[in-house]
């Protein structure tokens, strides 16, 4: 048998000791990370709900300038179409040998 001197179980108690500590250093760095990574990740989500929150309210802004802009056209369509009519009903008039001069000029 060879005689240690009990040398051997600190140095061993010591590497076993040390391998802990930087296995638990490694695990909590891990957490740590893993915690970060889901903050930014959370940021991440709520800047992306702000844009698409914003674009909405775009959406609707620009939707409901269509429909006036489209209503204003709508109307000035109903009155060139009047002015239409009025033109034709006028040249009819004009045209009309039955009516009196006073009558076509109307």
């Amino acid at each position: 048998m060879i005689a240690t001197g009990g040398a051997a179980t600190p140095l061993v108690a010591a590497v076993a000791i040390g391998g802990g500590s930087v296995a638990g250093h490694l695990i909590g760095q891990k957490v740590e990370n893993e915690e970060k990574k889901v903050q930014n990740q959370e940021q991440e989500l709520e800047l992306r709900s702000q844009t698409i929150e914003t674009l909405k309210k775009d959406n609707e802004k620009l939707q409901a300038e269509k429909i006036k802009e489209n209503q204003k056209l709508q109307e000035i369509e109903k009155k060139i179409k009047n002015r239409d009519r009025e033109i034709e009903e006028a040249t009819r008039k004009s045209k009309d040998p039955n009516l009196s001069d006073e009558d076509r000029k109307k």
